[in-house]
């Protein structure tokens, strides 16, 4: 296999990309959605969101760091776009007659914060996720991905949700409920690491035989903000 980044087949990388961003926008829609099983205390993202560090991780592991750190860039960008048309659109007058403006506002009103903070802890987490992870792959010769890929998304969910707790619930919720929802959100988090962590590895090996390929980055500039191509 190929250790050096070539011409890409779009019909695997590009459903990829698309089902990455969905899971972003899924995940903002149900950004204060509050969800309970007994003591556990959960808002709607994290039964959504997790599943971004296992296609993360599958195309880190087949075409490398460069692409999957310009798909989390457009896809924030997009985010964005996203937060900002809704709330547009929610501030637009409504007819008299129509009493469901208060329930758009409960749901929608607070996006574009939500949407912020996530900029901020997925900048932090899925960066600190794939930099492990393909730092790991150089490592481990390519070795261990269930390690690698469940390592990495535990450290990155890490961080990931004190992030999102300190900027995208920090005065919404009660101290207590942000202690029981900080736990729960994490426990969810590495459960979805160790389960996700099996069909990553299989969809992986499959890309890698269906592209012929497989990217170390080795000589990779690991700036997160770099679209180019350069090596260090």
């Amino acid at each position: 296999l190929s250790r050096n980044p070539r011409s890409i087949n779009l019909r695997f990388i590009l459903p990829l990309a698309m089902l990455y961003i969905t899971i972003y926008l899924a995940a903002d829609s149900v950004a204060y959605k509050m969800v309970t099983f007994g003591v556990i205390l959960e808002p709607g993202p994290p039964f959504i969101f997790p599943l971004s560090y296992v296609i993360g991780n599958i195309i880190a592991e087949v075409y490398g760091y460069s692409l999957a750190k310009k798909i989390i860039l457009y896809t924030l960008f997009f985010q964005f776009l996203y937060a900002f048309l809704v709330t547009l659109v929610i501030k637009l007058p409504h007819p008299d007659f129509w009493n469901m403006q208060d329930s758009y506002n409960q749901v929608f009103g607070n996006i574009i914060r939500f949407v912020s903070a996530g900029c901020i802890s997925i900048v932090s987490s899925h960066f600190v996720n794939i930099y492990i992870f393909t730092k790991w792959k150089i490592l481990l010769n390519g070795k261990h991905f269930l390690l690698r890929s469940i390592g990495a998304s535990s450290i990155g969910g890490f961080v990931l949700v004190t992030m999102i707790m300190i900027f995208g619930y920090s005065g919404t919720i009660d101290f207590h409920s942000s202690i029981i929802m900080f736990f729960s959100i994490y426990a969810l988090e590495l459960f979805y690491a160790f389960i996700a962590a099996w069909p990553a590895w299989i969809i992986s090996k499959l890309l890698k035989n269906k592209e012929q390929l497989d990217v170390y980055d080795i000589n990779t500039n690991f700036n997160p903000f770099k679209f180019t191509e350069e090596k260090n």
